[in-house]
């Protein structure tokens, strides 16, 4: 699908730019049209037409506020952290964009570029990471009018200037006591370069927003906690590492060699297994097994997703149900990616994992294999304090990547022909989108909201073609989610370490 767009080369906008947006006001995730501002484009920004924005799960989660652990959910909430679209205007200190350029924004818009994790490249977890949507703008307490993730300190506007709110409510419920980052469910955005991600022409636009979340979601820890360790990221690394076991050394490297899609020796005693085969799951399963050429097996309830996951690259599907699948399987799995997002048991997938073991030319170094939970769950909050608190090494919780990798895996992406299916949607479906994602996404596709084929540009030259879109009729019916309380967690944790004298099931 094609969208026409004014592409333009200028210096430094002074004003603030206006944007049309999907927002809701309220944990109902009942969404509206509203008109926000974004901040002029400065120095080293970009500017860009919206064109497509995924869906995200956790669009929901933070939509609804099921999440206040985290910090909870500021409103109006625009969501987004998977948008594409072109460019149309760049700053005068921008180097590697000009008008015209596919490009793309994913998790993070910002990080305070001074800490060791910025300088070593780690932007995602920098204590003051910004994120794409519901994230306190950095400059906030200098006092700055404008700040890095693309707010002002002004309210929700209307395209006359007078605040806007949901019908029915004041506008003094919608005032912002301190700024917010707004996503991509928005036709336009201002991000600095930095954060700004090319998208090569080999990957269809509508299909490049997802590879930014769920594609980094599940390529980090693939290379944080199987490739790095190993040796498959150094030169010289081959496909094997540094292991004989693991295969010959090779002249420019495993990853590299993979990520410019040139034929390479695969380390074929990895064993990598995926638990749930949704949108995360799919993803996963293709980036493993075609992106890096490993040995990948789907691990779900049941087996009515063996097909699709098969489909994706897995050699096969084990039912967590079934004991004797999981028996057949102990001990085999180098890594295991968990995206279940709902209260799940992990001690049999820990099973599942192989003892450390030792590698390298002498044997010198040891690797510990890993469950890496990814999922909105107690299990999830549970393992971090368990991995950053109590000292276990076998269980660790992942949740987004750093700019470098998601570059890294757009790349891979695009040498191997990676894509979600994907089912494109106007904006106006928002309550639908979001009802099936709240039943379980069965079907595994990624909802990709079509922006700019259904929702104007706040400008005045918008095309007549597109009808603005009001209040959708009717919010989602959405299942109450009971967040996990501290006491959940502390259980989950003591489990996971072998603390809870009552039993190791951590459900």
């Amino acid at each position: 699908m094609s969208h026409h767009t004014a592409v333009s080369s200028a210096a430094a906008a002074t004003s603030a730019i206006l944007v049309r947006a999907m927002a809701c006001a309220d944990s109902s995730c009942h969404f509206h049209a509203t008109t926000l501002r974004r901040r002029p484009v400065q120095k080293d920004d970009v500017r860009f037409k919206i064109l497509f924005c995924g869906v995200c799960h956790s669009d929901l989660h933070a939509a609804a506020n099921h999440t206040p652990l985290l910090g909870g959910t500021g409103y109006p909430c625009v969501p987004g952290h998977e948008l594409v679209g072109v460019v149309t205007e760049v700053g005068t200190s921008v180097q590697n964009f000009k008008a015209g350029d596919r490009v793309g924004v994913g998790t993070m818009v910002d990080s305070c570029r001074d800490c060791d994790k910025c300088a070593d490249g780690r932007e995602n977890e920098c204590v003051r990471r910004v994120g794409t949507y519901n994230s306190p703008a950095k400059g906030w307490e200098e006092g700055r009018h404008v700040f890095q993730d693309g707010t002002s300190m002004s309210s929700p506007l209307s395209t006359s200037g007078a605040t806007t709110c949901e019908p029915g409510t004041s506008s003094s419920q919608h005032l912002i006591s301190q700024p917010r980052s707004i996503g991509g469910y928005s036709t336009e955005m201002v991000v600095q370069e930095n954060c700004c991600i090319a998208i090569p022409d080999a990957i269809p636009l509508e299909y490049a927003g997802p590879i930014l979340c769920a594609g980094i979601t599940m390529y980090e820890p693939l290379k944080k906690h199987l490739l790095k360790p190993l040796g498959l990221c150094e030169e010289g690394s081959g496909g094997g590492g540094e292991s004989a076991s693991l295969g010959a050394s090779g002249r420019s490297g495993f990853l590299a060699e993979r990520l410019s899609g040139t034929p390479s020796s695969s380390p074929a005693s990895l064993k990598v297994g995926i638990v749930g085969i949704g949108g995360l799951g799919v993803m996963g399963v293709q980036l493993s097994s075609r992106g890096l050429g490993l040995e990948t097996v789907a691990i779900t309830r049941g087996l009515s997703k063996k097909q699709l996951a098969e489909e994706n690259g897995a050699k096969g599907c084990i039912d967590s149900t079934d004991p004797s699948s999981l028996a057949e399987h102990e001990g085999s799995f180098d890594i295991i990616l968990d995206t279940v997002s709902v209260d799940h048991d992990i001690v049999a997938l820990r099973k599942l994992l192989k003892k450390s073991y030792d590698f390298g030319a002498g044997a010198e170094k040891k690797f510990t294999p890993k469950l890496v939970l990814l999922g909105a769950c107690r299990q999830t909050f549970g393992a971090f304090v368990a991995s950053t608190m109590l000292g276990v090494k076998d269980v660790c919780v992942s949740v987004t990547g750093s700019l470098g990798n998601t570059r890294e895996v757009v790349q891979l992406c695009a040498a191997h022909d990676i894509r979600l299916p994907i089912e494109l949607r106007p904006v106006s479906d928002l309550t639908q989108i979001y009802e099936a994602l709240d039943g379980g996404n069965a079907a595994a596709k990624r909802y990709v909201l079509d922006v700019a084929g259904s929702l104007p540009l706040a400008s005045a030259d918008r095309a007549s073609n597109i009808k603005d879109v009001e209040t959708i009729e009717k919010a989602p019916k959405l299942t109450p989610l009971q967040p996990p309380g501290y006491f959940g967690v502390v259980k989950a944790a003591l489990q996971i370490a072998g603390y809870w004298p009552f039993g190791m099931s951590a459900t």
